[in-house]
Order: structure tokens, then C-alpha cells, then sequence
């Protein structure tokens, strides 16, 4: 995971597997990003695994998100990615197209 600021937006590029080994480091980089108040980019184009730990943070980060009217963009969605947000019911609520 790596995150990039710059003036008016963050950066969150995802690593190719996130799962419960990855959560709390997710979790660190998803706040601190919150905490900026900036607009946030996510590429999430190089996932090839995630599981539903992963899933349920991005979730919760992306209602935060909207709570406190910082915008949320998804760059780049890899098909893992997309499927199994769709499999858990959860693509149309973290906004993804």
C-alpha cells in the first residue's frame, strides 16, 4: 500500500493482495487519508486477492468518507477487485461503476 498527498488530493495505490495479514496497515493508511480532508484517489487496478476483511474496511472508510463530504474516487478497479465487491453485495455502495 502507498499513499501520495499533494495539495488538494491523496493518493491510495493498493497492493496486489489485501487481506486480514493487510487490514491494519490498510486501516492505518485509510485514516490518516480521512484525517487530511482531502480529496482521495484509490487505484485498485493491481488487486488480484482480496478477502472480506479488506472489503469491510473499504466499505466503512468510503461511508466515513462521504459522512464528512471528502470525495472518493476509484481510479483504476481490478476484476477481482469489482467481483468480489460484488459478490458481498457492497460495489453501488462504495461507488464503484
Amino acid at each position: 500500500m502507498s499513499k501520495t498527498s499533494g495539495n488538494a488530493m491523496t493518493v491510495i495505490k493498493c497492493e496486489p493482495v489485501l487481506d486480514i495479514n493487510d487490514v491494519a496497515d490498510l486501516k492505518a493508511h485509510l485514516l490518516e487519508a480521512l484525517q487530511s480532508s482531502k480529496s482521495i484517489e484509490i487505484n485498485a487496478g493491481e488487486v488480484d486477492r482480496i478477502d472480506a476483511a479488506a472489503l469491510q474496511l473499504f466499505f466503512a472508510f468510503v461511508r466515513e468518507a462521504k459522512q464528512a463530504d471528502i470525495q472518493v474516487n476509484w481510479v483504476s478497479c481490478s476484476t477481482a477487485f469489482e467481483q468480489s465487491a460484488s459478490l458481498l453485495g457492497m460495489r453501488e455502495q462504495m461507488g464503484l461503476s
